[in-house]
């Protein structure tokens, strides 16, 4: 499939065929790919979007958001909580702002908005990734954020340390007390999956 970032390599159904969602990746870059009805429901909920990459894609990093909101039922509660937040956040232009609006405006808006509030409390005192990258060392420094009140703090595991998305701070100050030892060869940890997953299975 040709994409606005050239061929791509992998082509995922998001959901189920009935959602019109596939997650699609090239070698540099991605996005998400919507049918015709995914789109002009788009079209019809969120008048006002304007795509990064061009009618029926969704830019894997912040038009993506809208595949969260719009069809919630297919990623994971961490992820709709990301969702929220960069949404509840991140001012009033551009997809943010079209989806701010979306969560005042509009009944579905609005539950989406009451679910993430919710989930935010009841895990206030955990932490979630906030991103990452490697060291010269060839280990994995990785930011994170306290969910209730956004402390934020990194740390430094070694790079084929497989790191949960959520943990309590018991567990982080556990993480960072590892050693930050030289990754293994090959090791890759990059991904259009929202933080999270895109369900509660991944």
């Amino acid at each position: 499939m040709q994409t606005p970032w050239g061929e791509s390599e992998t082509i995922t159904v998001i959901g189920s065929a009935r959602t019109g969602l596939l997650r699609v990746t090239t070698a540099s870059h991605g996005g998400i790919y919507c049918t015709a009805e995914a789109w002009a429901r788009i079209m019809r909920e969120l008048p006002g979007f304007r795509p990064f990459a061009g009618p029926r894609w969704l830019e894997e990093d912040c038009d993506a958001a809208i595949a969260v909101a719009l069809w919630p039922e297919t990623a994971s509660a961490l992820a709709r909580f990301h969702t929220w937040r960069m949404i509840d956040s991140a001012g009033t232009t551009g997809t943010a702002g079209v989806l701010s609006t979306w969560m005042t405006a509009t009944p579905a808006g609005r539950v989406f908005a009451s679910a993430g509030a919710e989930w935010a409390l009841e895990h206030a005192g955990e932490w979630t990734q906030a991103g990452g990258n490697t060291t010269r060392s060839g280990g994995w420094r990785s930011s994170w954020v306290r969910v209730g009140d956004g402390a934020r703090r990194s740390i430094e595991t070694a790079g084929n340390v497989r790191l949960p998305a959520l943990v309590s701070s018991a567990d982080l100050d556990a993480l960072a007390a590892q050693p930050a030892a030289p990754a293994l060869p090959g090791c890759f940890r990059g991904s259009l999956v929202p933080a999270g997953g895109w369900s509660d299975d991944d």
